[in-house]
């Protein structure tokens, strides 16, 4: 996968929902029920809870790593979920290889093996890192 983006594709006729969360232990808890209330009115092919984890493992790369503010903001339409995390560090997140971990270091490769797209923007004040996952296509990557 990784980052590719020549394949953006943001939602065109969704609207955005976005949500502030501390930068603590409890974000990631936050962000997947954030993510699960929000995503229960769209029809999304089995894919709910696979937007719960990658949302939870971005959040989780914010509390150990970043810095405030942490928002969260999810958009969905017919063809595509876009997820949004933004945090307010320069620091651009690294994919480490999975031989070298333990237990922790592994979310952005979770993303990157499990996402249709993802990718790091730089905003003012830090940067956004988000994925996109094809609602009509298979869950078979």
């Amino acid at each position: 996968m990784g980052v590719d983006v020549s394949t953006v594709r943001h939602p065109t006729t969704a609207s955005w929902f976005a949500r502030s969360l501390p930068v603590d232990q409890s974000a990631p808890s936050a962000a997947r029920r954030f993510t699960h209330e929000l995503l229960q009115c769209y029809e999304l092919n089995g894919l709910a809870d696979t937007v719960q984890l990658l949302v939870s493992e971005l959040v989780s790369n914010v509390v150990r790593h970043a810095e405030a503010p942490l928002v969260v903001r999810i958009a969905c339409d017919h063809d595509i979920i876009r997820v949004e995390v933004d945090d307010g560090s320069a620091l651009w997140p690294v994919i480490v290889p999975s031989r070298s971990l333990g237990e922790a270091g592994r979310g952005l490769g979770i993303v990157d093996g499990v996402a249709s797209r993802w990718g790091v923007d730089r905003r003012p004040g830090g940067k956004s890192v988000w994925f996109e996952l094809d609602v009509l296509a298979p869950l078979d990557r």
